[in-house]
């Protein structure tokens, strides 16, 4: 999901189009966003400006939504594009995936097991221990 603007990373999004087909990996381009003005962090070469309590400091920046970049990267990567005018749409883009995306997996459960009997040997050794020793004293068995 992307507004479909370049800012980062270092490979442009056309030749790892052509990696993603090469890799026959399923691409799907979601593009988000409007022409226009919008909150953008604000970076330095060591990262992102904060104020006192931690929080990423927003300034007013020109952005841009680039939908011909979006759908010639889909096209080169033989994938699909859509857009996303609202959470509605963005909601039915996620399920028409989904539909198309299902897999199946096999999953290996491993199960801990712990085994209690030797506690419960040791109770019982303790307890005929006790009485051993109790039937010595004054717990004397009667005859």
């Amino acid at each position: 999901m992307t507004d479909g603007e370049n800012n980062a990373g270092k490979i442009p999004p056309n030749t790892a189009a052509e990696a993603v087909k090469a890799l026959k990996i399923h691409f799907y381009a979601i593009g988000a966003g409007t022409n226009g003005f919008a909150p953008v962090p604000v970076f330095t070469p060591q990262g992102p400006v904060t104020d006192m309590a931690g929080n990423i400091l927003y300034q007013r920046g020109r952005v841009e939504f680039n939908e011909a970049g979006l759908k010639e990267v889909a096209k080169i990567a033989d994938g699909k594009f859509y857009r996303a005018t609202d959470t509605n749409s963005l909601e039915q883009i996620y399920q028409d995936i989904d539909k198309m995306e299902k897999s199946t997996v096999k999953v290996k459960k491993y199960q801990q097991y712990r085994d209690l009997f030797p506690l419960c040997i040791m109770s019982a050794c303790g307890l005929l221990l006790g009485q051993i020793l109790l039937s010595q004293t004054i717990w004397k068995k009667l005859p």
